[in-house]
């Protein structure tokens, strides 16, 4: 019985020794977790989804799918379509009553037309990415590597819109490129025609404002456009159906015409074209009446 008794006592204190163990180890086991999870959570409160609205647009390349205006266009990107200001860049507004400042805000479209429409560019930011119309304000990037905002204000086709927004290297560049549009007296700061140029050569000047000499070879006249095509058929000259009844000049221009016309030097299927939008645009022979 005393024996008995004994090792009921030892078997009773193996069985608390062995409770208090694995109470002992559970312990230090949820201690050790605790440890692993501390890291974890710092680095969980240092990382953050970043936001729709942050990342959508970021240094993103897209298809230009419309253009505006010289400094507007739409832009298809992974997100959808957007539509893009070019920052630090101001050109006039089509449909301006002063003739000479919708001259120059048609030329200005077309020359973001040739250069943007249907090709891929890139954009960059500046830490404000749209303006109150839901824009986005960018950098518009040929081929990754020409600035099309610097392209287009160096040609004298845009102003330079300063803005503290952008950075001062960014500042410094645009300026510059309307100092030297100005000191050249390319585009709407020329004072007078640049000395026109053979049609013949002309498709080597594609994408600048150039006047050009041609002879009429024929003129057609279809439901939505005019044409003029060069005896040479190196050159062609597009007016619009809505720009037409202002050209009743060309009821005097016959084939075998010297003629000479001023504009962006555009291409279409392949030719060389000038599109016109004034009669100012358009020189005839001496013994014709001129139409500027």
């Amino acid at each position: 019985m005393g024996k008995s008794s004994e090792s009921l006592q030892l078997s009773n204190r193996w069985f608390q020794l062995r409770g208090r163990r694995k109470r002992i180890f559970s312990l230090r086991s949820l201690i050790y977790f605790l440890l692993l999870l501390i890291p974890a959570f710092y680095t969980a409160r240092s990382f953050r989804f970043p936001s729709v609205k942050e990342n959508s647009f970021a240094n993103q390349s897209g298809l230009v799918s419309y253009v505006y205006d010289g400094d507007t266009f739409r832009i298809k990107l992974r997100r959808g379509e957007k539509r893009v200001r070019l920052l630090g860049v101001d050109t006039a507004e089509v449909g301006d009553p002063h003739e000479e400042v919708d001259l120059w805000a048609r030329l200005a479209r077309r020359f973001s037309y040739f250069h943007l429409f249907q090709k891929t560019v890139s954009l960059s930011f500046e830490a404000e990415r749209e303006d109150r119309y839901g824009r986005l304000l960018a950098y518009v990037w040929l081929d990754n590597k020409i600035l099309f905002n610097e392209l287009i204000i160096r040609e004298g086709l845009a102003d330079y819109y300063s803005s503290s927004s952008l950075r001062p290297e960014m500042q410094a560049r645009l300026e510059k490129a309307e100092a030297q549009a100005r000191g050249e007296r390319k585009g709407k700061w020329q004072e007078r025609w640049p000395t026109p140029l053979p049609d013949k050569i002309i498709r080597h000047h594609r994408g600048e404002i150039q006047a050009v000499h041609f002879i009429c070879g024929s003129l057609r006249t279809e439901r939505n456009y005019t044409l003029l095509l060069s005896r040479s058929g190196d050159f062609q000259v597009f007016i619009p159906k809505d720009r037409r009844p202002l050209f009743s000049v060309l009821e005097k221009v016959k084939p075998g015409d010297e003629l000479i016309v001023f504009g962006l030097i555009e291409e279409y299927r392949g030719k060389p074209q000038v599109m016109l939008f004034y009669p100012r645009q358009i020189k005839l022979s001496p013994n014709l009446s001129e139409a500027k």
